[in-house]
């Protein structure tokens, strides 16, 4: 967690991707190297930073980014300190296996008809509010989805939100997106507000619905 946050920082992110930088000048210039050497060494690699002391063995935080998608290792008390670049590599060649990005849903698409509360049997599109990729493991099973829409009362302005379509998977949430109306229902007029109240009071005397 502290990896990540830190690397959101980009002059951390920067300094802990370089492979060798130049401190000082002129006769006091001197050229440190990175010690994480999987810098260059392996696909995406971009940070983080090694370590070592008596009781914790030796550590390193690896980082690495393809496809958009950025995993972290973390290795605790390996057994030697170019084991612990062959434990990173071990887990986040697992990772980049089994985790991978996954379209969601496209803007636009419609997965739902929210009613108008004010007219008799009239609905409005619930469309997808915005295009969504996410990063899934595909070992935790398949991504199940819901949509929730709720009434609406006119009138209603394309764009307007109407609902909710929720993505779940191993029974968390991994993303919720809001549904939009898709068209435009204008208010209706005094007459037409007449004529559906009367066909409702019809519909409940005979129990044929409202």
């Amino acid at each position: 967690m502290l990896a990540r946050y830190a690397m959101t920082k980009p002059e951390i992110r920067h300094i802990v991707g370089e492979k060798s930088t130049q401190i000082g000048s002129g006769a006091r210039a001197e050229t440190m190297h990175s010690t994480n050497l999987l810098l260059g060494n392996y696909q995406g690699a971009n940070g983080v930073k090694t370590g070592w002391t008596d009781a914790a063995g030796y550590c390193v935080v690896e980082s690495a980014r393809r496809d958009g998608t950025e995993l972290y290792a973390v290795i605790l008390g390996s057994t030697g300190e170019l084991q612990r670049f062959w434990d990173a590599r071990e887990l986040l060649d697992f990772g980049f296996a089994h985790y991978r990005p996954q379209k969601l849903s496209s803007a636009g698409t419609v997965v739902g008809e929210a009613p108008v509360a004010d007219y008799l049997d009239v609905s409005v599109g619930a469309a997808v509010s915005t295009d969504t990729t996410i990063t899934v493991f595909d070992l935790a099973g398949p991504i199940t989805r819901t949509v929730s829409v709720a009434e609406v009362s006119a009138p209603v302005t394309k764009g307007d939100r109407v609902g909710v379509v929720t993505f779940t998977q191993a029974g968390e949430v991994v993303s919720t997106i809001p549904l939009v109306a898709d068209s435009d229902v204008k208010k209706p007029n005094v007459f037409l507000r007449v004529w559906i109240a009367l066909v409702r009071a019809w519909r409940w005397v005979t129990g044929s619905g409202v």
